[in-house]
């Protein structure tokens, strides 16, 4: 009876440490909030959305979640893609590390990004695979620079 007592109590006090942990993690929504990232974004915001200028739309979800949108038509009627943003950490003052699973064949997606003041630009970007599409800021196939994008006022 002793031993299930002190198990109890092990447990117990295990758990009341816990809580300030799980009470402290942030759903990916107020973590996009908190950097600034929520939001629509692009390489030019005085222009609309076209196949050399993409918008970036994260909206916070009711489950805490952000929808990641990406537009290229003018119209922005149907999106290049979606994404779902499911974990998220702020890394420092300037980088943030985020888990996306697309929304039609659900692949993932580990991001990280830069950002400086109101721009942003992909550092980093690999897939569940483990195929780069960003590294270190560049394209892999091209060594283009990913682009960076600023946050658009008044959307």
């Amino acid at each position: 009876m002793l031993r299930v007592s002190l198990r109890i109590s092990l447990l117990a006090i295990a758990v009341a440490l816990a809580l300030p942990t799980i009470a402290r993690a942030q759903s990916p929504s107020a973590v996009l909030r908190d950097f600034g990232l929520l939001g629509s974004w692009s390489t030019d915001c005085s222009r609309r959305s076209a196949a050399d200028n993409f918008y970036a739309v994260y909206a916070g979800m009711p489950n805490g979640n952000v929808r990641r949108t990406y537009y290229n038509t003018p119209d922005r009627k149907k999106p290049y893609n979606v994404y779902i943003i499911t974990q998220a950490k702020k890394l420092s003052s300037e980088t943030l590390s985020y888990q996306q699973e697309g929304e039609v064949d659900h692949d993932k997606i580990d991001v990280i990004l830069l950002m400086n003041g109101n721009k942003y630009a992909i550092w980093s970007s690999v897939t569940a695979e483990g195929k780069a599409l960003v590294k270190e800021g560049k394209f892999p196939g091209t060594g283009d620079e990913s682009p960076w994008q600023t946050k658009c006022s008044g959307e």
